[in-house]
């Protein structure tokens, strides 16, 4: 079997796509690129374009349903509870459980032969943390809080200013 690579044009899908025949161990896989009139790639003709989520939303939204949850859940519950929105298998829900587990934002303990997982933190204080370590990493960390401030709705900054015990009057 050759090494090289075949590459065949395809008719009928607009834009026009390429396939590309590439051996894989012992078989060889067909690549198939579209590119649209506008110069985007597509899946072909009728066929859905499956685009990449944003960086985190897939842990936000297994984080949500332990939040929603509340209690100690499998990753075969997590995963029939999640919103049809993200298709995803079981086994990514399992792995993305492990990776927040190894960042400490989960808490798991054996049941059985499985791991059932839990939220370290409820949603608000994950958002707390998370406007922390974004303010961290500004470089006049004060500018960029009162800059945060001053893009809040005024019943936003009465609320804080009513948390805060009306420090800061504005």
């Amino acid at each position: 079997m050759s090494t090289s690579v075949r590459r065949q044009r395809t008719r009928g899908w607009p834009g026009g796509c390429a396939a590309t025949l590439r051996p894989e161990r012992r078989f060889w896989i067909r690549v198939l690129a579209c590119w649209t009139h506008d110069g985007g790639q597509s899946g072909g003709p009728g066929e859905p374009v499956l685009k990449r989520a944003p960086g985190g939303s897939l842990e936000r939204a297994v984080l949500t349903v332990l939040w929603d949850d509340g209690g100690w859940l499998p990753p075969g519950e997590v995963h029939a509870r999640m919103d049809p929105g993200h298709p995803v298998g079981l086994a990514t829900v399992a792995t993305v459980l492990v990776r927040l587990w190894r960042k400490g934002r989960l808490e798991r303990r054996k049941a059985g032969r499985a791991f059932v997982y839990r939220a370290l933190q409820t949603g608000e204080q994950f958002v707390a943390q998370r406007m922390d370590e974004v303010l961290a990493v500004a470089a006049d960390r004060p500018a960029a809080l009162a800059a945060f401030a001053a893009g809040l709705s005024e019943q936003d900054r009465a609320e804080l200013r009513r948390r805060l015990g009306g420090e800061g009057r504005s």
